[in-house]
């Protein structure tokens, strides 16, 4: 079904582009697309159930395609990665597809605009932080509503009532609007290197920040200066829910971590930093920033202009 709305679409967008224009909801005002859903960066179970019931979201389920089984998903729900709206290209594939159009055609397929919430659900206690990279990408095209749920599928799935809940799946136009506000390029952290006022955070396994290469990277090592915080510290093993704000905080503070500084995330290649970056800026942290290229575009890049330790 995904497939074919893919294909509808771009078929559509192709052809018809600029000659008509899409309502997202039949029982909402006709230029109700210019009103932007705007909701918390991270949401609990229940909220999310309340918008469900309220408003209607589109819920995109990260999990692996072998998790998302008829008998194991939200209906309605769409199965998504990461890797589909990125380059696929060596050393570029943290990196967000440059073609805008294209992005814009993949999302508007799955049901996202500007006026629909967006809930993102994953599996937190053995996942990699997808759930916070399709976030952080869906904020970064200029998106007010994607949340990510807290506790991720297991919390959301209990709550579920098909008969009331409004998944909204059918393809619709998603017009993106970029910015940097949460994004990092690799020249930024190349002048970041020398800003003592800006705190590079590493957020991938510890053996990984010592010199290990088990995902690709060119080179091993992290980024002079970074600090080190495993995005899993950020989640209880056991729940797979989001640790308490005083234990966030008090972990970051201990790293020099804190709200008034400029903060650059990064790991193999921006997956586990977005989830990092989601968190930073739930919790009030304005200045947080990924760096999706991550180990994969800098250890590619020479040693003597893109150092390691």
């Amino acid at each position: 079904m995904r497939a074919a709305y893919l294909l509808f679409f771009t078929m559509i967008s192709i052809g018809l582009t600029g000659c008509f224009t899409y309502v997202d909801r039949p029982d909402l005002p006709e230029d109700s697309s210019q009103v932007k859903a705007r909701e918390a960066w991270i949401v609990t179970a229940e909220r999310a159930a309340e918008i469900l019931e309220t408003e209607g979201a589109v819920i995109l389920d990260t999990r692996a395609a072998s998790d998302f089984a008829s008998e194991n998903a939200l209906s309605g729900a769409s199965n998504v990665t990461w890797q589909e709206f990125s380059r696929q290209v060596a050393p570029y594939r943290g990196l967000l597809l440059e073609d805008v159009a294209l992005l814009e055609q993949r999302l508007g397929a799955l049901g996202v605009s500007m006026s629909r919430h967006v809930l993102i659900v994953g599996d937190p206690a053995g996942g990699w932080g997808e759930d916070g990279r399709i976030a952080w990408m869906l904020r970064a095209l200029g998106h007010q509503g994607a949340s990510v749920v807290d506790g991720g599928y297991a919390a959301l799935s209990p709550l579920a009532d098909k008969n009331q809940w409004d998944i909204l799946d059918a393809p619709v136009a998603f017009e993106a609007s970029p910015g940097e506000e949460i994004t990092a390029s690799i020249a930024q952290v190349e002048a970041a290197l020398g800003d003592t006022q800006t705190v590079l955070v590493d957020t991938r396994e510890a053996r990984e920040y010592d010199g290990e290469v088990p995902y690709g990277e060119d080179r091993g090592g992290h980024l002079p200066g970074a600090v080190h915080l495993h995005f899993f510290e950020l989640i209880d093993p056991e729940t797979g829910l989001l640790r308490s704000e005083d234990v966030i905080n008090t972990r970051l503070q201990a790293l020099g971590i804190t709200p008034e500084r400029e903060v650059i995330a990064y790991c193999t290649g921006g997956v586990r930093s977005a989830w990092v970056i989601v968190v930073l800026r739930h919790l009030g942290y304005e200045r947080a920033r990924n760096y999706a290229g991550s180990m994969w575009e800098w250890s590619a890049m020479p040693a003597m202009t893109h150092p390691l330790e």
